[in-house]
C-alpha cells in the first residue's frame, strides 16, 4: 500500500475512533440543530415572511453558524494534533520508519478530513432542516442549490481551512492542547486586534493590511452580500436608507487567493516550527 494511502487510512482511524471527534461533532451538530431549528420556528410562526425555503435560505444559513464551524473544527484540530505529543505517538511514529515529512503530511490529511468534516456537517445538518421547513411551508423544493450558493460555500469552507491553519500552527507551537486553545483564542479573541490597531496607526500602506490579517480576512469571506444578489441589493437598500455609501466588494477575488497564501503560509509555519524541535 502507498505511504499516502496508508497515512489517510490511519488518520482516518485516529480521528474517527477518538473521544475527543464524537464529543466535538456531537456539541457542533446540536448548536447547528438549534440554530436551524430556531429559523424553522420563526418562519412557522411568520410563513408571509417566505422565509427558511430553499435555496433563499442558504445564505442565512452558511452565514450564521458559519464562524462556529471554523471554531469547533479549530478546537478539534488541537485536541487530535497534540494527543499526538502527549501520549508520544508523533515520537513512535518517527521511530517506527516514518520520515518528519511523512508524519507532518498526516497531520495535513488530517486538516483536510477536519475542515470538509466540519463543513460536511455544517451543510447536511442546516439543509436537512431547511429542506424540511421548505417541504412544510412551501410544499416542496424547485431548487436545491444554486451557483451563488456554492460560491458562498466555497468561501466557508476557506474560512474553516484558514482559520484552522491557525489553530494547526498554534497546535505544533505548544504541543499541548491546552495551551495551544489558549494561544489560538488569545490571537483571534485580542491579539489581532491589537495588531490591528498598531498597523491601522501607522498609517499608509502599512494600514491598508489591516484587511488581510486572517482573523478579518476569513470572517469575512463568507459575508452573504459578496456571493448572493439578493443580500446584496438588501445591503446597498440598507446604506441607501442610512445615508451610507453602497458596499464594495470588488476585491472578493483578491481576497481569496491572499487567504489561500495565508493558509499555504501558516501551515508551512507549522512544519517549520515541528521539523526544527526534538520529538
Amino acid at each position: 500500500m502507498r505511504t499516502s494511502a496508508v497515512l489517510f487510512r490511519n488518520e482516518l482511524l485516529k480521528a474517527t475512533k477518538r473521544p475527543a471527534t464524537i464529543v466535538t461533532l456531537g456539541l457542533f451538530a446540536f448548536l447547528l440543530c438549534m440554530i436551524a431549528g430556531s429559523s424553522y420556528y420563526q418562519a412557522l410562526l411568520h410563513p408571509e415572511r417566505g422565509g427558511f425555503i430553499l435555496p433563499a435560505a442558504w445564505p442565512g444559513l452558511l452565514d450564521d453558524p458559519g464562524v462556529p464551524s471554523a471554531f469547533f473544527a479549530a478546537i478539534l484540530l488541537i485536541l487530535l494534533v497534540d494527543s499526538e505529543f502527549s501520549w508520544r505517538t508523533a515520537r513512535q511514529n518517527v521511530i517506527d520508519g516514518l520520515s518528519k515529512a511523512q508524519w507532518f503530511g498526516g497531520k495535513l490529511v488530517l486538516f483536510a478530513l477536519v475542515c470538509l468534516g466540519c463543513v460536511g456537517l455544517h451543510l447536511l445538518v442546516t439543509g436537512s432542516v431547511a429542506a424540511s421547513g421548505s417541504f412544510h411551508i412551501a410544499g416542496g423544493i424547485r431548487t436545491l442549490v444554486r451557483g451563488s450558493d456554492l460560491r458562498m460555500m466555497g468561501a466557508d469552507l476557506l474560512m474553516v481551512a484558514g482559520l484552522g491553519s491557525v489553530a494547526m500552527l498554534a497546535a505544533f507551537a505548544a504541543r499541548s492542547s491546552g495551551p495551544a486553545m489558549a494561544l489560538f483564542f488569545f490571537y483571534v479573541a485580542l491579539g489581532e486586534r491589537m495588531l490591528a490597531l498598531v498597523l491601522s496607526r501607522m498609517g499608509g500602506a502599512v494600514a491598508s493590511a489591516v484587511a488581510f490579517l486572517p482573523m478579518k480576512l476569513f470572517t469575512s469571506l463568507p459575508e452573504p452580500a459578496r456571493w448572493d444578489p439578493a443580500a446584496f441589493q438588501k445591503a446597498v437598500a440598507a446604506a441607501a436608507k442610512h445615508g451610507h455609501p453602497p458596499p464594495d466588494f470588488s476585491d472578493t477575488t483578491l481576497l481569496v487567493w491572499v487567504g489561500i497564501a495565508e493558509i499555504v503560509v501558516l501551515l508551512t509555519a507549522a512544519f517549520l516550527v515541528y521539523r526544527r524541535r526534538d520529538l
